[in-house]
């Protein structure tokens, strides 16, 4: 049976016609049809315009495998940037991501990766950019999704769907490691957000904010978990939410690692309370430290205790932490004591900077109060380190506080830390000094994923977008984390590493596999840095 079918070019909206011949193939014992292209359908006219001929025809065998050689209509052929994205693809495999998110968004996972890809390729652009790139690379969703259709991908972001992700990530991720846990701000004009509000703003920017909790593997180096939080609510009481979040999702055996924004006597009793490890910093001020910090306050000077490395003393000791915890089921409260780690650490360095410090605030405070222009916000200030006089000839006279200077220089340049488990002072410091990964997972999120001003109008759209900013942070952290392990970014940048594979070309046809464009010598060697395959001529 001879028929004539018609198919529509997509781009330019040119309708070809095909001679499609159906017969029965005896072997495979079903129908199939053979089709050979005749010529393109005149708009006007509705008339057939033969093409010119060809050495060879169009041959698609429908219900078959086989594919013959032939003209192809311009439709079913693409050829786009690849490298950069198969990259992406890669890691999303060998991390889970891209199985997690599928059991979690199963109708649309393909458009948060490729949203998330978009994201860290194109450094700081907005979203309304998504068409041009998506036109020109291969990506997972492989179509355009415009404006309308993102913000309707994320306000369908659940949060049942969220933590089923941060509980499949968790799982993979390093156990005995220590979980870096931090906050951010993000500012924001917005009046539609209901966790947009003014508090204490880590950009100084005078502006309401919303904040983001983050937990981070130290070792790991990736994020698998956040919280959105009201931009009013102070670090140190996220910590009771998290520990509730984190027996939710069902870790265990894991460690956290926090400064000292998050100390405090309630904190520090539930962390003991749910059996867990941490490393938290914490004043000098504290009376508990103060009475150790007397006790070594000459000894840690001595060269035995000097790290070269660090440039700092160190000395530590084990003392006793008073527990308390309130039993409502027997009317009482328990208290005992539990083993702590104290470590002390002196930089001479730091207590000059402080001291020199101080002496510019007084001498700005001791202006202000003679010359009778005070500040209100530094009444406290004037009180403390400064007895007045005034007169009605001389004006006033500001007298220094001897003591209290003496008192507040006395801790310049010591910090401390304390441990429930880690009982070496260097071993303290270096996990500790891993807390800025956090800082810079932060600095990446704002500024490369392009997150300082969520560009939304709903919660719901907030929620979707931070999600998929937190996915594609994920990647930024593992590929930063290859570049440091193997000095790559003595010689590139991340988007010039970035750069460098995205020109990588790909090239699709009916009937045949993904076939790659050329791999130079040197991106197959960055490939394999970051301990990827490189792609090879057939996928």
């Amino acid at each position: 049976m001879v028929a004539t079918v018609y198919q529509i070019n997509k781009q330019t909206g040119v309708i070809y016609a095909y001679e499609s011949i159906s017969y029965w193939d005896k072997e495979k014992q079903q129908s199939r049809a053979k089709r050979r292209c005749i010529g393109r359908v005149d708009a006007k006219t509705k008339k057939v315009i033969p093409t010119r001929k060809r050495s060879s025809v169009c041959i698609i065998e429908h219900n078959g495998d086989t594919h013959k050689r032939g003209p192809i209509p311009i439709t079913d052929i693409s050829r786009g940037f690849y490298g950069a994205t198969y990259l992406f693809d890669s890691i999303g495999d060998k991390l889970g991501i891209t199985a997690d998110l599928k059991k979690c968004f199963p109708d649309t996972y393909k458009q948060i990766l490729s949203t998330a890809y978009y994201l860290i390729i194109e450094d700081r652009n907005p979203l309304s950019r998504f068409p041009k790139w998506a036109a020109t690379h291969k990506h997972p969703h492989g179509k355009n999704i415009p404006s309308q259709r993102s913000s309707e991908l994320f306000a369908s972001i659940t949060e049942e769907s969220r933590e089923r992700f941060f509980r499949l990530q968790g799982k993979r991720r390093v156990e005995q490691e220590y979980w870096v846990y931090d906050t951010t701000s993000i500012s924001s004009y917005s009046k539609c957000l209901s966790h947009v509000r003014y508090g204490v703003n880590k950009d100084h920017e005078a502006l309401p904010q919303i904040n983001i909790a983050l937990l981070f593997g130290e070792e790991s180096n990736l994020p698998f978990y956040y919280r959105k939080l009201a931009g009013n609510i102070t670090d140190v009481k996220t910590v009771k939410n998290l520990l509730a979040d984190v027996d939710f999702f069902g870790y265990d055996k894991f460690k956290l690692v926090m400064d000292r924004g998050f100390y405090s006597e309630a904190n520090i009793n539930n962390l003991y309370k749910s059996h867990l490890k941490f490393l938290i910093a914490t004043k000098v001020s504290l009376n508990f430290v103060k009475t150790e910090l007397d006790k070594m306050r000459d000894s840690i000077h001595t060269w035995s205790r000097y790290s070269q490395k660090y440039d700092l003393y160190t000395c530590s000791t084990a003392t006793s932490w008073a527990y308390s915890q309130d039993r409502p089921y027997k009317g009482d409260t328990l208290k005992e004591e539990r083993r702590i780690y104290l470590h002390l650490y002196f930089n001479i360095v730091k207590a000059v900077d402080d001291e020199k410090n101080l002496n510019i605030l007084l001498c700005t405070f001791q202006d202000e109060l003679e010359s009778g222009k005070r500040n209100p916000e530094h009444e406290k200030q004037y009180a403390k380190y400064f007895d007045v006089k005034t007169t009605p000839v001389r004006g006033a006279k500001a007298t220094v506080k001897h003591e209290a200077i003496d008192e507040a220089k006395k801790n310049y340049g010591f910090f401390v830390l304390l441990s429930n488990e880690i009982k070496d002072p260097i071993e303290a410091l270096e996990i500790y000094s891993n807390k800025d990964l956090v800082e810079k997972a932060f600095g990446n999120l704002k500024e490369r994923l392009n997150f300082s001003r969520p560009a939304v109008s709903s919660d719901q759209s907030l929620d979707g977008k931070l999600f998929v900013e937190f996915v594609a942070l994920i990647y930024l952290s593992h590929i930063k984390k290859k570049m440091q392990d193997k000095n790559l970014f003595k010689n590139y940048t991340m988007q010039e590493l970035f750069d460098e594979f995205d020109i990588i070309e790909y090239f699709e046809q009916p009937g045949r596999d993904l076939r790659v464009g050329e791999v130079t010598k040197r991106q197959a060697e960055l490939y394999e840095a970051i301990e990827i395959e490189p792609p090879t001529s057939l996928q």
